[in-house]
């Protein structure tokens, strides 16, 4: 009896001390979520004051794709004494620089992973990311502001319409932005008038069936929705005699540049492109063929929704080159028309990232992301999306307790963790990693500069170099190298650049195959096995599947 009653009251203290323990770190959150809260302002504009101590006056654009809303704001911008664009993509900011020294303006240009310092310039071509709140100037133009939605960078949107520091403000959007960016401004007590654009050139739905690659025509952009099936579609054309540019996201600059020019200029007649093509690149295209009707989104493979649709489609019919523009499919051609004649959801929230001046708080910073993540959205604000930050975070978090040298300051790990590559690329990922500790070690992080490219003859591979050629560059940015660091740098994107164009001329290697026999399929075809090899799959088994097909077992 004693035995049970000494083993009831030694299970009664765990439970207390559990119970304690649970209410001690709920008290220790609630604590920091009050200390958040604490250090955010109620008027979140406030944020931003060199902003909040003039005046703004914001001119919207607001039209449909290929209306000219850009055209009119840069033409205001470079005759302004001082201006800065805030471009979409790196594409756009290095495209609208060029524009602007070919006119005589005195322009530099900033992005991520790559800047070139004019002296003595006056005005300023960047991505949106890049935007320094504390820098003033005459006037600024804020290109594709729907984006101000996007869970990943939305947040760069609305920093720039809150922080922007100028007097005068272009914004470039299309109709379902309008309220959100109109709400923020108000928020801000500045004015705005609203302009609205209309393409000069219709866009019409071709009736007629197209078939692919038989009624592929000369100005025709074709979409589809993946690196691969860009180069499986511009083998196929190189087949049947028709060469073709090609666009997609993980193409360096210089190729891209490369890719539009013989577009442009005639030398390809075509060109396959994903859904990159939709941000602003001006091209003399007068048919836009979906090739797919889908897209996957980083999550799911999901049909494109009628904003989407809007924006490539509307690249068809380029002004002063074409009377008017043509939308046709080879799949979904009737959801896709629907698309287009949707009316625009209006966006009811803007993206907002956590404040930096939350990391001069008294916890770290997984603590501090964490609590912030947890704050309660506004009604005109939505949290951006953290999760990779906070993976960056973590790992820079065990990277420091194993350093015997220096610690990461929370600055420096906010920092580092804002650095743009792709992350879900683990050679990437783990290249960052390594600079992360070369620069807790006080190491060069040039020590193994040339141990980590493979330059060699595969597409991909070379496309990855050049990705971590920028990650290079962007993190000796962030620890201050510069000089000679970014020509060597510069020099071997060049080289990258142009064996990437040289595989690029060679579509023929390009081709889709089965992974076991290596028979030649349909760009289209969904399946990674031919019909006869997945046959025999089925009939022999997975074994039989995994070995190269020699000869038909049912002869041996």
């Amino acid at each position: 009896m004693a035995n049970n009653t000494s083993k009831k009251r030694r299970y009664n203290k765990r439970k207390r001390y559990k119970a304690n323990k649970r209410q001690r770190e709920q008290r220790r959150l609630e604590q920091l979520h009050r200390t958040v809260l604490e250090n955010i302002p109620d008027d979140i504009t406030l944020l931003f004051p060199q902003a909040r101590d003039i005046h703004r006056k914001f001119v919207l654009h607001v039209g449909d794709t290929n209306s000219g809303k850009t055209y009119d704001s840069i033409e205001a911008c470079i005759g302004a004494a001082s201006g800065i664009y805030l471009a979409p993509l790196r594409l756009l900011a290095l495209e609208m620089q060029e524009k602007m020294l070919d006119r005589g303006v005195k322009c530099s240009m900033i992005t991520g992973e790559e800047e070139n310092l004019i002296e003595g310039a006056t005005h300023m071509a960047c991505t949106v990311e890049m935007l320094d709140t504390t820098k003033p100037y005459d006037i600024a133009v804020i290109d594709e502001a729907q984006m101000i939605e996007d869970e990943f960078r939305g947040w760069a949107w609305t920093k720039a319409i809150l922080g922007v520091n100028a007097p005068i403000v272009h914004i470039c959007m299309s109709e379902n932005a309008l309220g959100i960016v109109t709400r923020l401004i108000k928020s801000c007590h500045d004015e705005f008038v609203v302009e609205r654009h209309v393409r000069d050139t219709p866009l019409v739905v071709e009736r007629k069936t197209f078939d692919f690659p038989d009624n592929v025509k000369d100005n025709d952009a074709l979409i589809v929705f993946s690196r691969n099936n860009v180069l499986y579609v511009a083998s196929e054309l190189k087949k049947v005699g028709i060469d073709a540019s090609v666009i997609y996201g993980a193409l360096p600059y210089d190729v891209r540049k490369n890719e539009l020019e013989k577009f442009a200029t005639g030398k390809t007649k075509v060109v396959v492109s994903t859904d990159a093509i939709g941000m602003g690149m001006n091209l003399p295209v007068k048919r836009i063929v979906f090739l797919e009707d889908e897209k996957f989104d980083g999550k799911t493979r999901r049909p494109l929704n009628g904003p989407e649709v809007k924006q490539i489609a509307g690249r068809a019919g380029r002004r002063g080159i074409f009377n008017k523009g043509y939308m046709n499919a080879l799949v979904g051609k009737r959801a896709l028309a629907k698309a287009l004649r949707e009316e625009y959801v209006p966006i009811k929230k803007a993206r907002i990232q956590m404040p930096e001046r939350l990391l001069d708080l008294d916890m770290s910073l997984i603590e501090t992301l964490s609590t912030w993540q947890n704050v309660t959205n506004e009604e005109l604000f939505e949290k951006t999306d953290i999760d990779v930050i906070m993976k960056k975070c973590i790992k820079m978090e065990k990277l420091n307790k194993l350093s015997d040298k220096k610690s990461l300051t929370k600055k420096e790990m906010w920092q580092f963790a804002l650095i743009p590559f792709d992350e879900g690329n683990a050679s990437l990922f783990a290249l960052w990693e390594h600079l992360v500790s070369l620069y807790l070690d006080e190491t060069d992080i040039f020590i193994d500069f040339d141990f980590q490219f493979s330059y060699g003859n595969k597409l991909q591979d070379l496309e990855t170099d050049y990705k971590k050629l920028d990650l290079y560059f962007s993190f000796a940015r962030q620890i201050g190298l510069r000089g000679e660091v970014r020509e060597i740098i510069a020099k071997e994107k060049q080289e990258v650049a142009l064996k990437i164009i040289e595989k690029l001329y060679d579509v023929s290697d390009q081709k889709k195959k089965c992974k076991r026999c290596g028979k030649e399929l349909s760009w289209n075809y969904k399946f990674g096995l031919c019909n006869r090899c997945n046959q025999e799959r089925k009939l022999y088994g997975r074994e039989y599947y995994r070995t190269p097909r020699r000869k038909n077992p049912r002869k041996q």
